[in-house]
């Protein structure tokens, strides 16, 4: 009998060991996949710069839509400089709204200031097509002949840097003008023979003594051209100091000269 109870007891052991062996574990609770969250996408910078892109076909179609008012620039000059004539580069610093911000003159053989600024006037009230990305700048070249008149003769530069050196007053008055300029200027003028026009300026005591009638000449006109915009805003300084320069007689006739002040 107590074998017997012994076989049930092991038995029933052993059976409880398989019992647990085979019994699987109850899977752990799984959350439900997350949805990915969606991709933010930072706006696109806006990239600001100092020169931009310019549509050029735009640009060459505006300058032949202003080709009148320029022609009537140099009509209009002609009437009080019939020999004007010339080639110029114009440069222009066009903003982001498509208005010209400033305008000067690279290169000037017109020999007229009026002129210059009538085609700067005109060029500056255009509506130019608008930059992109930053600024743009506009260079144009044109270029006018005198027609049927006698072009001027040449003139010697050295005789005008002369004159200055002899006339001190006009030449610390163009000095001042230029004083702390940053860039070049280069003027173009018009010699005719005769006095030079009654000089107003109270400071300035060096207009000479009367000379024989044709001994004598003056700048007709004077224009001006700048390498730099600061050097741009002194030419209408520089010109109106000049205009009372006396000079040697050109001859019987007009001459042209360009020089550096």
């Amino acid at each position: 009998m107590e074998r017997l109870g012994s076989f049930v007891r092991h038995a029933l052991v052993s059976l409880a060991v398989l019992l647990c062996a085979c019994a699987k574990p109850k899977p752990a609770a799984t959350e439900p996949p997350k949805e990915p969250e969606p991709t933010r996408t930072a706006p696109a910078p806006v990239v600001e710069q100092e020169f931009g892109s310019i549509d050029l076909d735009a640009v060459e179609q505006l300058f032949k839509k202003q080709a009148d008012a320029l022609e009537s620039c140099h009509t209009d000059a002609r009437t009080r400089v019939p020999y004007l004539a010339g080639d110029v580069k114009i440069f222009l610093r066009i903003d982001r709204t498509g208005h010209v911000r400033y305008g000067y003159f690279e290169v000037s053989s017109l020999g007229d200031r009026t002129t210059e600024s009538c085609i700067l006037d005109a060029l500056g009230k255009a509506d130019w097509p608008a930059p992109v990305g930053g600024e743009a700048e506009v260079r144009h070249a044109l270029g006018w002949e005198a027609g049927q008149e006698r072009a001027p003769t040449a003139y010697d530069p050295e005789k005008v840097a002369k004159a200055l050196a002899a006339q001190p007053g006009i030449r610390g008055r163009v000095d001042q003008c230029i004083k702390g300029m940053h860039g070049q200027l280069a003027l173009t003028g018009y010699i005719e023979p005769g006095p030079p026009g009654k000089d107003t300026s109270k400071k300035d005591k060096t207009k000479p003594k009367t000379k024989p009638k044709g001994k004598d000449g003056h700048f007709r006109a004077l224009g001006a051209s700048a390498s730099t915009k600061d050097a741009a805003e002194k030419i209408d300084c520089v010109v109106s100091a000049l205009t009372s320069l006396q000079l040697p007689t050109p001859g019987s006739y007009a001459a042209k000269v360009s020089f550096t002040p």
